[in-house]
């Protein structure tokens, strides 16, 4: 019974490991897609804003 028992705890040990490990390989690549995204969304909004400085300064020779 004991050895059964030992047995249990050891592959329920390795069972968390795998859950864990799969878990923070998740979290890692999912925080790595997060990252691009805020990355894309502030070069749009500087893009943004530059355009919009440019078409509200006065000495821009293309506008009006």
């Amino acid at each position: 019974m004991k050895k059964s028992t030992k047995l249990r705890r050891g592959s329920l040990s390795f069972e968390w490991i795998v859950i864990t490990t799969l878990l923070v390989i998740g979290m890692i690549s999912g925080l790595g897609a997060l990252r691009n995204s805020v990355v894309k969304k502030l070069d749009d909004l500087t893009t943004s804003v530059e355009t919009l400085n440019t078409a509200a300064d006065p000495t821009n020779s293309s506008g009006g």
